[in-house]
Formats: C-alpha cells, sequence, structure tokens
C-alpha cells in the first residue's frame, strides 16, 4: 500500500473494486439528477476564445463498453444527428495545454432548447471527423438521431434547417 493510494473518511484504503463501484454509484446518482434517457449527459460547447456557442455535446459515462464512455459526440445540425466526434472527444479529456473548448454541463431540457442555435459544421470539419487519427477507429464511430436523442419535436423543428 502506498501513501497516494485512495482512503476512505476513517483513512482505510479504499481497494480497486470497491472504488470502481463508489463511483459508479455516485455517476448514476448524478445522472438520475441531470442525465436524460438511456445515461447521456448534455454538454454546451463553447469557444474557450470568446465563449459563443461552439456545439452540443453529449457523453454516455455509464456505457457498457469502455470506449463509449470515453467518447463525446456532437451535433451535427444540417443533418439532423449526434457523431462520435474524436477531436472533441481529445478536447474535453484534455487535462493540459490550450483548450479549444469549454464544456458547461446542462440537462435535456436546456439541450432542446439550445438545439436550434448550435452553429452548422463545415463539410470540411465533418469529413475530418470522419477520418479519425486518434482516440478511436473508423469503426467506432456512431451516430445517433436527434430524435432518439432530444425527441420528435426538437427532429421536427430542424427539419427544415440547413
Amino acid at each position: 500500500m502506498t501513501a497516494n493510494e485512495p482512503r476512505d473518511e476513517l483513512g482505510e484504503p479504499i481497494g480497486d473494486a470497491r472504488l470502481k463501484r463508489e463511483m459508479a454509484d455516485l455517476a448514476r446518482k448524478h445522472l438520475f439528477i441531470r442525465g436524460g434517457a438511456q445515461g447521456w449527459r448534455y454538454w454546451r460547447m463553447s469557444n474557450a476564445a470568446d465563449g459563443s456557442l461552439a456545439g452540443l455535446a453529449l457523453t454516455r459515462p455509464d456505457a457498457r463498453v469502455r470506449i463509449d464512455r470515453r467518447k463525446v459526440w456532437t451535433m451535427v445540425r444540417g443533418h439532423r444527428f449526434f457523431i462520435a466526434n474524436w477531436i472533441a472527444t481529445q478536447y474535453f479529456w484534455r487535462e493540459s495545454g490550450e483548450p479549444m473548448w469549454s464544456y458547461d454541463d446542462i440537462d435535456k431540457g436546456e439541450a432542446q432548447g439550445l438545439a436550434y442555435d448550435v452553429p452548422t459544421t463545415p463539410k470540411e470539419d465533418l469529413s475530418r471527423i470522419l477520418r479519425p487519427e486518434a482516440e478511436f477507429t473508423f469503426a467506432q464511430i456512431n451516430k445517433f438521431t436527434v430524435e432518439t436523442i432530444l425527441g420528435k419535436v426538437v427532429a421536427a423543428g430542424l427539419k427544415g434547417v440547413r
């Protein structure tokens, strides 16, 4: 046992299994309060430089597969879907360096309202997202429709918007 090992309130070392179980319980409680259906967490992506809206992102911290717990999906407004975005994933988990975006935790209602204001994703950015250079492979890039994530009303509202 090392000095840096996590300890509980009584000073007892917390084993890996116990720590993982307690963290999962905390995550579930947090998701119950803030998360949406299927354990999604919603994030407002803002440009780090000026604070303007850069996008709407999702994470799924309770996912079964490890890579899905790490992925960040971003909304592509013109196509009405959320796609696994390796670039946003890198910046979401980055611990040092200059940030490109800041992420603010929001609830589903806020995400539904924000969906109409998300800027259009340029074709060049979308093609770069579809060619992963890090974080995950091409086969791990998946997408979910806006209807699945935010509901039919939002999807219908975005239907004519490109």
